[in-house]
């Protein structure tokens, strides 16, 4: 096998087992309609591969194109990476804004499920913005830091999906509280006002 056709098929293989998977799990969360730049790096990546089989090409032209295409295949895997922390990150948010109540801090033995998930998301955030500074120098080092800040995410959003029950009980617990905190505040608004209408009566008087 020449070098050309190995560096081809590492290219090929790396794709197929690392690339498509983070590809299919993007087009399931938010279709292909919102994928325009990662479906840019994918034409120029076949681009730079369909011209190795035109004619006459030579064995050195045919490196460059293989170059050329390692170099769409990076950044198509830093992209997707950075797609989906951020899809990972906005679904976490919006459940957080919409179901967080204390109670979560008391989930599992002696609040183990508070304690997992703000560990989660601390080191996600802190591989994330790792992975910003190593970017313009040092892509394998931000594509790992992506990746772990990817998985972190993945195991908040696995933690969230498996307390479904937990969190409906945990929104009615936070109207409940918003209520009572509303009810207190009108009570108390109604007794000042009471007491301050009897006072001015005995001044009048």
């Amino acid at each position: 096998m020449s070098e050309e056709d190995k560096l081809q098929n590492d290219i090929l293989l790396y794709y197929c087992e690392n690339i498509r998977p983070l590809l299919l799990e993007l087009k399931l969360r938010r279709g292909d309609d919102h994928l325009l730049g990662i479906n840019n790096e994918i034409r120029a990546l076949n681009d730079h591969i369909a011209r190795c089989y035109s004619e006459n090409i030579t064995s050195q032209q045919r490196m460059e194109q293989l170059s050329k295409a390692e170099g769409h295949v990076r950044r198509l895997i830093l992209d997707c990476f950075k797609q989906l922390n951020m899809d990972l990150f906005s679904k976490i948010e919006s459940i957080e804004k919409k179901y967080y109540s204390n109670l979560w801090l008391y989930w599992g033995e002696n609040g183990e499920f508070w304690e997992q998930y703000t560990s989660f998301r601390s080191k996600a955030q802190e591989n994330v913005l790792l992975a910003k500074k190593k970017e313009a120098f040092d892509q394998d080092e931000a594509l790992a830091k992506y990746e772990i800040a990817f998985q972190c995410y993945r195991e908040m959003e696995n933690m969230l999906l498996q307390k479904k029950k937990e969190l409906c009980w945990s929104r009615i617990y936070r109207w409940g509280t918003y209520i009572s905190k509303w009810g207190k505040f009108v009570l108390i608004t109604f007794i000042l006002s009471l007491i301050a209408s009897v006072i001015s009566l005995f001044l009048i008087g």
